[in-house]
């Protein structure tokens, strides 16, 4: 859970991609929940992003929100033994 300290006007999230030692990629996740709101105990606004174009997700409007959730739903197809999920805040 991401807390801003006070109710902010939110038009993007990104969630960057990070590199293994020997040079491979980590498996990134492919869909997201983001759940918002201005209580930290009650989330009822639910949005799900696609993040197959890009590591960024763009807001059709503007959250204005305290605090954020992202819940991975869905990653990108790999050797789960070998490729660990890596998100980077």
């Amino acid at each position: 859970m991401f807390d801003f300290l006070d109710v902010t006007r939110v038009t993007q999230l990104r969630i960057p991609m990070q590199e293994l030692v020997d040079g491979n990629m980590y498996r990134m996740p492919k869909l997201v929940r983001v759940q918002y709101s201005n209580t930290p105990d009650f989330f009822t606004d639910v949005v799900d992003m696609d993040l197959l174009s890009s590591q960024e997700v763009t807001f059709t409007e503007p959250l204005m929100t305290r605090y954020i959730k992202l819940k991975i739903l869905e990653i990108m197809p790999g050797d789960e033994a070998s490729l660990p999920l890596g998100v980077s805040g």
